[in-house]
């Protein structure tokens, strides 16, 4: 759509760096946006490190998806 949020936006959602009034309009959005919403989804799979005993990310991969967010 083209009132998504771009990649960046997502991600400064998941780290909590947006401001309160943008986070709100990000989750507006995405409870109306399947497509984001499961953007979100990946995004958070590969930024947040899992609460399970499952092994992290190795730095490198983390690091390679933080630069593919900030690219976009």
């Amino acid at each position: 759509m083209a009132d998504c949020p771009d990649a960046n936006t997502l991600a400064g959602y998941l780290d909590g760096t947006l401001s309160e009034k943008e986070r709100a309009r990000i989750e507006a959005h995405l409870a109306d946006c399947p497509e984001c919403a499961a953007a979100v989804d990946e995004l958070r799979d590969l930024l947040v490190p899992a609460a399970s005993d499952a092994p992290s990310a190795p730095a490198a991969v983390k690091a390679r998806a933080k630069a593919l967010v900030k690219k976009s």
